[in-house]
């Protein structure tokens, strides 16, 4: 099975300042610094999520014509169209452990990020390969 990225960051957490790093091991960082990169992991995991809206139509390719080349084209292309589609929803995964596990570790709850990644996976369906 493909890694589909959701066990991104796994055994690892984030440590506050007053925190103590745990037996696995972690980020120890100020909660300032857990602030601006949670902030900026949100700003990326909101671009992806426009990216794999707007990448459905690379998975609409039609071919022009019935003979052979155009249909292998154009299966050719929706094929990678899939691909990177799968690719970004890794990244989205990926980004939503990593959201989660600094929201964990400022003390906040995540029922909103779970929403807005069941959101994204109902979005990149077309995006298996």
């Amino acid at each position: 099975m493909a890694d589909d990225g959701s066990n991104f960051l796994s055994g690892l957490s984030f440590f506050g300042d007053t925190q103590s790093v745990g037996p696995s091991g972690g980020f120890r960082m100020s909660t300032s610094e857990m602030e601006t990169l949670l902030s900026k992991a949100e700003g990326t995991r909101k671009l992806i999520q426009e990216q794999i809206v707007k990448a459905q139509a690379l998975v609409m390719c039609e071919p022009p014509g019935k003979d052979v080349s155009s249909v292998g084209f154009a299966n050719t292309a929706n094929n990678s169209g899939r691909y990177y589609i799968g690719h970004l929803q890794i990244q989205f995964n990926r980004y939503g452990a990593l959201i989660d596990k600094l929201n964990t570790a400022l003390g906040r709850t995540t029922a909103t990020d779970q929403a807005n990644a069941d959101a994204a996976k109902d979005a990149g369906k077309e995006g298996k390969y």
